[in-house]
């Protein structure tokens, strides 16, 4: 896929600098810095390990704990 960006002459003096340090086309910097911000910038969400993950057999749930939990004295909301 080709398209034109237009960069400032900032930036573009930095990508032409870029690209002698590092002998390395401008399509090519590019490239790399669209393929990272696509890697670090994409709507994230849960490792396959934890949406498969089914508990641990033989751990009691943790809702038989709510029995010894104690009420506060004072509601906070009256």
């Amino acid at each position: 896929m080709n398209f034109n960006i237009y960069l400032d002459d900032k930036t573009a003096q930095q990508l032409q600098d870029a690209t002698e340090i590092s002998n390395e086309s401008r399509n090519s910097i590019i490239r790399q810095a669209i393929a990272f911000w696509l890697q670090n910038h994409h709507k994230k969400k849960w490792p396959p390990h934890i949406l498969e993950f089914n508990g641990i057999k033989d751990f009691p749930a943790f809702e038989n704990s709510r029995d010894e939990l104690l009420y506060p004295k004072d509601d906070p909301f009256q």
